[in-house]
């Protein structure tokens, strides 16, 4: 069992779980009652470890090119047939808990609550409905616009009264929105203290999408919770700012660097998949690696998430994310497990129910071949999942039908 703790695995163990929750944990030789009254599930050759928790994802966009132009064309329903896809589709791979940080207006909110009630199969989701941005900014198709601080907070607090989990801010601009700079803030830091403080007294967590230096600035000094992407950008490339960094840490403002799947891809392989300005691009980006160890170094709490929905980031392949941060970011394998466990459950505030194996925890669980302590590819080499105690097969089909054109 890997504990989702950081603590090294421990051998030879059991895990009773009843009514969706974990009941027992310890030594199998320890283990009494009737296993003729349980179904068994025996596995010497595995690891069970808490379901993984991917912190960034877009389940409404179809890991093609999440353009404008084809987000807008689709309808609510082929929008939220795509979701539903996509959140199985994780689910299978191991992924319980998602956190969606972008879609269309609230219609995810029906998913998520039937996924809670038992009606449909699925992750855990932590929805912010549509992000806030500026007039004409980053993801404004896929978004709420404001422009003053007044404007700003009172999108949050219609946010919040719609039933959202976290509210998400576009503290900069992004890659994908035309007319939109990655470099340039969105919001000043008054803007975005506006925003916190509203989140704040709705009883929410806000976390801003930074890429440049500038905006990361203003996100600190407004006190959000958590920042997507990080990236460190400036005008000549990655620009790590240690003393900014430093702080980050010491107002225990968690990271999430959103390495997908394709960070692992050659040149070659990505000029195959996405176009050339796309490639040029993430090439251009190699020192967000760089700059993510030298986050950890200094303490940050830094979670796994992928931005699946984006460009070649599927949602079934998160547990390559896992491998990115041990192979490119330098984490040790337990120590990336745990930013896809308790790490996470931590920062999205749900860490009194999963993230851990622990007695009284939903019984999230992910069982996998052989040793990711060891070879983080095990996560890759699912046996089945439980979630709320119940259990699913790996489902190739499953993660086939989310790879179909939709909309």
């Amino acid at each position: 069992i890997i504990d989702g703790t950081g603590s090294a695995p421990q051998r030879d163990h059991a895990v009773v779980v009843e009514g969706g929750r974990i009941e027992w944990v310890g030594r199998a030789a320890d283990l009494s009652g009737d296993p003729a009254r349980a179904e068994v599930i025996d596995a010497p050759d595995c690891t069970l470890l808490p379901g993984l928790i991917d912190g960034h994802v877009h389940l409404m966009c179809p890991a093609e090119r999440c353009a404008a132009e084809t987000y807008l064309a689709a309808s609510d329903e082929q929008l939220l047939v795509r979701a539903v896809a996509k959140a199985q589709a994780g689910l299978h791979a191991g992924v319980t808990t998602m956190r969606d940080l972008g879609s269309r207006n609230f219609l995810l909110l029906a998913l998520r609550d039937a996924i809670n009630a038992g009606q449909l199969s699925g992750p855990r989701l932590i929805l912010a409905g549509p992000a806030l941005t500026r007039r004409g900014g980053h993801f404004h198709y896929l978004g709420w616009e404001a422009d003053s601080a007044e404007e700003l907070s009172a999108a949050v607090q219609r946010v919040c009264a719609a039933g959202v989990d976290v509210v998400k801010v576009m503290a900069t601009g992004g890659h994908t929105t035309p007319g939109s700079h990655p470099l340039k803030p969105q919001f000043s830091a008054e803007q975005l203290r506006a925003a916190v403080e509203q989140a704040h007294s709705n009883g929410r967590r806000l976390t801003a999408h930074a890429h440049g230096v500038d905006g990361i600035r203003n996100a600190v000094e407004a006190g959000v919770d958590c920042i997507e992407h990080c990236s460190w950008l400036g005008p000549d490339g990655t620009a790590f700012d240690p003393d900014l960094g430093k702080r980050i840490v010491d107002q225990g403002i968690c990271v999430s660097p959103t390495f997908g799947a394709r960070s692992l891809l050659s040149p070659e392989e990505l000029a195959a998949i996405m176009p050339p300005d796309e490639v040029a691009r993430l090439l251009r980006n190699q020192g967000r690696y760089q700059a993510t160890q030298r986050m950890v170094e200094l303490g940050a709490r830094v979670i796994a998430s992928s931005d699946a929905g984006m460009a070649a980031v599927h949602t079934h392949e998160f547990a390559k994310t896992l491998e990115v941060l041990v192979k490119r970011v330098g984490m040790s394998e337990l120590a990336a497990i745990r930013a896809a466990t308790s790490a996470a459950a931590e920062a999205l505030d749900i860490a009194h129910q999963t993230g851990t194996i622990a007695r009284g925890k939903r019984a999230d669980l992910l069982l996998v071949d052989g040793d990711p302590s060891r070879d983080i590819t095990a996560l890759q080499r699912v046996r089945c999942v439980l979630r709320d105690g119940r259990v699913h097969r790996p489902s190739p089909a499953a993660a086939a039908e989310a790879l179909l054109p939709q909309g």
